[in-house]
């Protein structure tokens, strides 16, 4: 016996492959006609009983004049060309076993990077299925024709009250049969294989739905089933994972009560799904404007604006209300011919003008000789009387004057001069009569002349704009014609002025599809490379699997999403940015989606991504007039406690306050007053505090400290209304131009007027430093209704750890970039600048007027 070696390779030997096993069923496969049906009952069930809904569908039922006429001459409606385009191709209903009732898939549902997502095309707002007429049952295989006729029938919600608007909700899935069977219909396979499937679960001890829950939530879990196969898996999973996100879709029942708009915008997107299935969408605007109008009318209603923010996204918003007027190819060739016989019927008026002019040239040629003869005529009369005049009448005169002794001889001299004058002026009148003579007989030939060639220079001008028309290739005319909507809004100012509600609610309101939810740009970032990138290219995609609606990506802190592109940048950041770029207006251009951003620091930003944001905005702090606007509430509070007074020292009060901080202010005066007993006081000091912890939490400084901590120092910040009034800088025929230089050492306050010369004003006594010129900036900031002093010092550096002149610089441009902001007036920001602050500022983009 021989021994092993260990070490020694041993011959592979492949196992062999397991018997073959005839899976097929003993019949062949029957092969299954396409049954082209003839008529087909369009169903059109109410999800919501809505006025406005109602108008949509019977809308959608008249003929539209955009679609080509069918073989009867007839033009059909948009649901009668939608049940027919949608049903075109063959219907495969084999594996089910009851056929009465066909339901397209109207939803989009996938998992993305980025996690579930769902889209309802009909928005819940309505549902659809077909029918044959007869309620027959629909042919294993079938499809519609040219000639398959459509019926229409609308299903309203039964309820017992006419005037409920409550929406349908979907039944949810009882039993785990249900569900599997209706991933069977989703995903086109066998009624009976959700039979298998269930077996399989069970081996597994999954029998009920929360079981099949719980599974998919637990991803360990998950994997470790065997029984099924991978495809069906992921099928089951992306189903229920699905179905949990869709139910947070519908969560809100109630949102039509609370926005018109919504219910606006939601309706004009149904009818863009209906009208991009017939390929009619380039006659619909992207959004609906009445939807857009109410929609800045409803967010005016929770955030208080005077200047003109809301009506720059108004004016943003309008550029997709507009109408695209393309024109077909045959009204393109319709409208050359008109062209072509328009400009053949000028030039045939034109030979027919021109051979009635030669006419009455011919026959005005003899009247005009006679009025040239009769001219001279008059003319040779009138030199002849001149002549006489000089000479022979001349000399009668003389020679009268020369024997003036000799009176009769002198009278007959004369009488012959005069008489020598009358028969001269009779000859002039007699040829001027002749001659108007002449020219009245002339007039009536020489008017049509006139008129004639008036109207061949007429027609002369209208052949060569029409030649200029003929020359335009209309195709590419129309192309040019389309108005190029910005592909983003962006918001930017200080923190806390509602920029990011502003942002949500004018998507939301306007129509506008998000394809997420309002997202930071930290949720963007992820830890691993190529993750961020995935992670937009996903959620930008969702917007090319609904191409005929606009779609928004709406970002809070977006220059963290998108930093300028410098030496510093990292890597990852700047494949994001270049990933985000390609997409909007780059290679990879989805045309339908806008991103919708807010920031702090524009300044930060990358410029290439702010160039394709065609709307920016700055939102500033709420003016004194919308921070009173804010504050009266609280007169409806406790009219005793709360007056116009003091109400007035809270507008004071809150200078460089955001609309947040108001906000909580408002809030803690609210609980302030609850906890006061009816015999408390609500004295000055108790709202200062309150009003310095609002500063501080939300950061509203004035150097190291807050405006009520100073007014709690000196008390006479707010002033007096006699102060008021010489503190104003409402001028009777003077405008401020917005510079104010305090010479503290002059004792002189200078005011620069843009239509006079500079006004110079005396300091009082008391104001010797920053901190005692407060009043006189605060109350005329007031009265220009100004809503922000800013006060750059070395406290205000440190405070925002701006040490280098780098730091200093980007400070300053963060603080005063859009600053440029007014309503009826020129002011920006009152700003005192120290000379090292100044000296940080040399040789760069801001530039400050230097102060002595």
């Amino acid at each position: 016996m021989t021994e092993k070696n260990p070490y020694a390779h041993e011959p592979f030997n492949p196992p062999k492959p397991p018997p073959k096993v005839d899976t097929r069923t003993s019949t062949p496969p029957r092969s299954v006609e396409v049954v082209s049906i003839d008529e087909i009952v369009l169903n059109i069930r109410f999800r919501n009983n809505r006025d406005e809904l109602k108008k949509l569908v019977i809308e959608l039922m008249e003929p539209n004049k955009h679609l080509k006429p069918n073989a009867n001459g007839e033009r059909v409606s948009t649901l009668h060309q939608y049940a027919l385009v949608s049903t075109r191709e063959p219907i495969d209903m084999s594996n089910q076993r009851i056929r009465t009732t066909y339901r397209p898939n109207l939803f989009i549902r996938k998992n993305d990077a980025f996690g579930p997502w769902n889209f309802n095309y009909l928005l819940n707002l309505l549902e659809i299925d077909y029918q044959c007429e007869g309620n027959k049952d629909f042919p294993e295989v079938w499809k519609t024709s040219s000639t398959t006729k459509v019926r229409i029938e609308r299903h309203e919600i039964k309820t017992t009250d006419p005037s409920s608007t409550t929406s349908v909700v979907e039944e949810d899935d009882v039993r785990i049969e249900d569900l599997l069977k209706k991933i069977c219909l989703l995903n086109k396979r066998d009624e009976n294989e959700a039979n298998e499937w269930k077996k399989s679960l069970n081996s597994e001890s999954i029998s009920t739905i929360e079981h099949l829950r719980e599974a998919v939530t637990n991803e360990y879990c998950w994997d470790k089933i065997t029984s099924i196969k991978s495809l069906v898996k992921q099928m089951i999973r992306d189903y229920v994972q699905l179905k949990a996100a869709s139910h947070t879709f519908n969560a809100e029942n109630n949102t039509y009560d609370k926005s018109t708009a919504t219910l606006l915008g939601d309706i004009h997107r149904v009818r863009r799904y209906f009208h991009h299935v017939i390929e009619t969408d380039q006659y619909i605007p992207y959004l609906d404007r009445e939807a857009v109008d109410t929609a800045i009318r409803e967010i005016r209603l929770v955030y208080n604006d005077d200047g003109n923010v809301l009506n720059n996204i108004h004016a943003y918003l309008r550029t997709f209300c507009l109408q695209t007027n393309h024109a077909s190819k045959e009204a393109q060739n319709q409208k050359n011919d008109e062209w072509t016989e328009k400009r053949n019927q000028l030039i045939e008026q034109n030979k027919g003008y021109n051979i009635q002019i030669d006419r009455l040239r011919e026959t005005a040629t003899t009247k005009q000789i006679l009025v040239d003869g009769e001219r001279m005529g008059y003319e040779r009369a009138i030199k002849e009387r001149d002549k006489e005049k000089a000479t022979t009448i001349e000399e009668l005169f003389r020679k009268a004057a020369a024997n003036s002794t000799d009176f009769a001889t002198s009278l007959k001299l004369r009488d012959q001069a005069r008489k020598i004058e009358e028969a001269n002026d009779k000859k002039v009148a007699d040829a001027k009569h002749r001659l108007e003579k002449a020219e009245k007989d002339l007039a009536p030939f020489l008017g049509p002349i006139k008129e004639l060639e008036e109207k061949i220079v007429e027609n002369n001008r209208q052949i060569r704009d029409l030649d200029a028309y003929l020359k335009i290739d209309l195709a590419v005319a129309h192309q040019m014609l389309k108005v190029k909507f910005g592909r983003g809004l962006l918001l930017y100012g200080p923190p806390g002025t509602g920029k990011s509600e502003i942002l949500k609610r004018a998507a939301t309101y306007a129509g506008i599809t998000m394809t997420t939810t309002a997202l930071a740009a930290g949720e963007l970032n992820r830890p691993y490379v190529g993750e961020t990138e995935r992670l937009l290219v996903d959620i930008m995609y969702r917007a090319k699997t609904i191409p005929y609606l606009i779609c928004t990506m709406t970002i809070d802190e977006i220059d963290g999403l998108v930093p300028k592109r410098d030496n510093n940048a990292q890597q990852s950041k700047v494949d994001g940015i270049s990933v985000l770029l390609s997409h909007i207006e780059g290679v990879k251009n989805i045309p339908n989606l806008i991103v919708f951003g807010a920031t702090n620091r524009r300044n930060m930003m990358d410029e290439a991504f702010l160039r394709r944001m065609q709307a920016k905005c700055f939102v500033g702090r709420p003016s004194p007039q919308i921070r009173k606007k804010m504050l009266e509430v609280l007169l409806v509070k406790d009219t005793t406690r709360i007056t116009s007074q003091r109400i007035d020292f809270l507008v004071k009060v809150t200078t460089n306050f955001s609309g947040a901080a108001v906000g909580a202010l408002k809030s803690s005066i609210i609980v302030a007053i609850e906890q006061c007993q009816e015999s408390s006081v609500l004295t000055d000091n108790t709202l200062l505090d309150l009003a310095d912890n609002a500063a501080r939490e939300f950061s509203c400084w004035f150097g190291i400290s807050t405006l009520p901590e100073i007014c709690r120092l000196y008390p006479n910040v707010i002033s007096s209304t006699e102060q008021q009034e010489q503190y104003s800088l409402k001028f009777l025929n003077h405008s401020p131009s917005g510079r104010i230089l305090v010479d503290l050492q002059e004792r002189k306050c200078l005011i620069e007027l843009t239509n006079d010369t500079t006004l110079e004003k005396t300091l009082f006594d008391e104001e010797t430093s920053t901190l005692t010129l407060l009043s006189r900036f605060i109350n005329g900031c007031s009265s220009r209704n100004i809503d922000t002093i800013q006060i750059i010092d070395l406290n205000f550096l440190t405070k925002n750890n701006a040490f280098d002149e780098k730091q200093i610089f980007e400070l300053l441009t963060t603080t005063f970039l859009g600053n440029i902001l007014a309503t009826n007036f020129t002011f920006t920001d009152i700003v005192f600048l120290n000379k090292r602050i100044r000296a940080a500022l040399k040789n760069r983009e801001l530039k400050f007027k230097d102060e002595k």
